[in-house]
């Protein structure tokens, strides 16, 4: 949304020019919304929002996108992309049995 808002020239910081723009930016960011905290759900979501910011960076810098591309495959299609495959780490959140996923840093 931050880039789309920079595209458009409407604020960026906090989302603020969000409310700002046109429902033929936002309507396809709806796949995005998270519905469920089950992995399958959560793995749409990501790889949805992962697609909306390929398109958008696509139309802000075309240049960029193409040499994103490998990137953004390998994160939504590599080994990576399963979990039982994720470094475990210490002192992380039982719920989340200390695994970190690439992708799951890519959206921070």
């Amino acid at each position: 949304m931050a880039l789309a808002c920079l595209r458009l020239g409407f604020p960026t910081a906090y989302a603020k020019g969000a409310h700002l723009l046109p429902a033929d930016v936002t309507d396809p960011l709806v796949p995005t919304l998270v519905r469920s905290l089950d992995a399958d759900e959560l793995r749409r979501a990501l790889v949805a929002s992962a697609e909306a910011f390929a398109r958008e960076v696509r139309q802000h810098d075309a240049v960029l996108a193409e040499r994103l591309r490998p990137l953004f495959g390998a994160l939504l299609s590599g080994p990576e992309s399963r979990t039982a495959d994720y470094p475990t780490y210490p002192g992380a959140h039982s719920q989340c049995e200390g695994r970190v996923s690439p992708s799951a840093i890519f959206v921070l």
